[in-house]
């Protein structure tokens, strides 16, 4: 990790490789990168490293029994599979950086329950093609206005919207400098809530 690198959340999940079969994964979200890692004998490994500024679309199902999430980035996808609270988590943390840094990527929900179809393997890059489900999907170009995100998980989720205000909260007061670009908008929104 790069020294002013702060991890903002880290998960347990599994990962399809090329075969289509589950590995043992665990992401972890900074500040900075998102990072894919594989536990060894003593340590983690890095399998993967992207930078938020590589990363270019989510794809999520709109079934919300569909375990999987893509992170489609400029070069080859990952594919996950992964429980509800941590697809959700991730989700958040995501749109969260997305306001930190001033990043603007797709989020799309597919209709389909296996979302395989949309995953740039490292073959189909090297070919120059992309799988992205159709623009008709996108549910947001940038979600990265807190009050945007944040009046949309209320109205769609209720029981995650206190939760997330307090994760937004604690975020703030553990990485101050980070949020200094938002100041006005983060008051605004304490003053609504």
């Amino acid at each position: 990790m790069e020294p002013d690198e702060r991890v903002l959340y880290t998960c347990l999940l599994e990962k399809y490789n090329h075969y289509g079969f589950c590995q043992d994964r665990t992401l972890m979200i900074t500040n900075k990168n998102v990072y894919t890692m594989s536990k060894g004998t003593y340590n983690f490994k890095i399998n993967r490293k992207a930078t938020f500024s590589t990363i270019d679309a989510i794809t999520m199902s709109k079934d919300a029994k569909n375990q999987e999430l893509i992170i489609h980035s400029q070069s080859y996808d990952e594919r996950f599979r992964i429980n509800q609270e941590n697809k959700q988590n991730i989700k958040r943390v995501l749109n969260l950086a997305q306001g930190i840094l001033k990043l603007k990527f797709k989020v799309f929900e597919a209709p389909e329950k296996k979302l395989s179809a949309y995953v740039t393997s490292k073959k189909d890059a090297k070919a120059g093609k992309r799988k992205r489900p159709s623009d008709c999907y996108v549910v947001a170009q940038t979600l990265g206005s807190f009050s945007y995100f944040l009046v949309k998980e209320a109205k769609e989720e209720p029981q995650y919207f206190t939760e997330c205000l307090t994760d937004f909260n604690t975020m703030i007061a553990n990485n101050p400098e980070h949020f200094k670009p938002l100041e006005k908008e983060i008051e605004d929104l304490r003053a609504y809530y």
